[in-house]
């Protein structure tokens, strides 16, 4: 029985010392809670979308959603997601003072990184996505029944939209290190974010038509959702080129506002330094 009483005491004690150090960082505790409820609405206005049967959108068959996720897992395991981590931590160690008096850019840095995580990854999934075709039954048809003539070209473009729009995002979560003591809380509100608007979650056109409207203008959406569509067929030419032209307007707004923060930020740091 004291042996109890003594463990109870520990749990006890320990609990305390994690909800204060938990409530250290109120802020960032409740940006992640406020996230979570964004991820939550994403699928819960999903669901709502579905239930209604919205009259714009064809419904996805068995066989489809199989298709659609494994292209989603691929599509999202290719995203440098430690990016904004990575960037933010060296803005905040002092790295970027090195970084700086070398002939080589430190944003540039940051991008070839991305981009060399993204070939590692993508030949690393390779071989699954391979093996899902040829080990799930009728995945291939399925595959095959989707794809509209134009789609062996499109996809690239869509796909080189949907990468650059998810390492320049992440860029502007990390440069945000140049003001704040930790990134925590914005790269979990981003994520949330993320899984809500992107597709990586649940089939993304399947969205209240006024959902899928805001949804178009926001890096996420070309991140996963916006390639898997085009590569399933489900974006006929005319859609492709119009959401092709707002994903490179979303591209070029989001470069905007990183090369403005950053020069921000570097103003700060040769003044102060952090």
């Amino acid at each position: 029985m004291a042996d109890i009483r003594v463990l109870i005491r520990a749990s006890a004690v320990h609990f305390g010392q994690c909800l204060q150090a938990a409530l250290m960082y109120r802020s960032a505790l409740a940006i992640f809670v406020v996230s979570e409820a964004f991820a939550y609405a994403g699928i819960i206005a999903f669901w709502y979308g579905a239930a209604n049967s919205n009259p714009n959108q064809a419904f996805y068959k068995p066989m489809a959603l199989v298709l659609y996720f494994c292209l989603v897992s691929f599509h999202h395991g290719i995203q440098h997601h430690a990016s904004s981590r990575d960037i933010g931590s060296d803005i905040r160690l002092g790295k970027l003072s090195y970084s700086i008096v070398r002939p080589f850019p430190f944003l540039l840095q940051a991008g070839l990184r991305s981009v060399a995580f993204t070939l590692t990854y993508s030949l690393l999934l390779a071989p699954l996505v391979v093996a899902a075709f040829i080990f799930v039954p009728d995945l291939w048809t399925t595959f095959c029944a989707g794809i509209l003539p134009g789609a062996v070209w499109q996809y690239p473009v869509a796909a080189a939209i949907g990468l650059t729009a998810g390492w320049l995002v992440r860029m502007v979560i990390g440069v945000l290190a140049f003001d704040m003591a930790q990134i925590w809380g914005p790269d979990t509100c981003f994520i949330a974010l993320y899984y809500a608007a992107s597709g990586s979650v649940f089939p993304v056109d399947l969205l209240p038509v006024w959902a899928l409207g805001i949804v178009k203008w926001t890096p996420m959406y070309y991140m996963v959702g916006f390639p898997v569509l085009t590569l399933m067929g489900r974006l006929n030419p005319v859609q492709f080129q119009t959401e092709a032209l707002q994903g490179c307007v979303v591209v070029t707004l989001t470069f905007v506002i990183l090369a403005l923060m950053w020069r921000r930020g570097i103003k700060v740091f040769e003044a102060i330094g952090i």
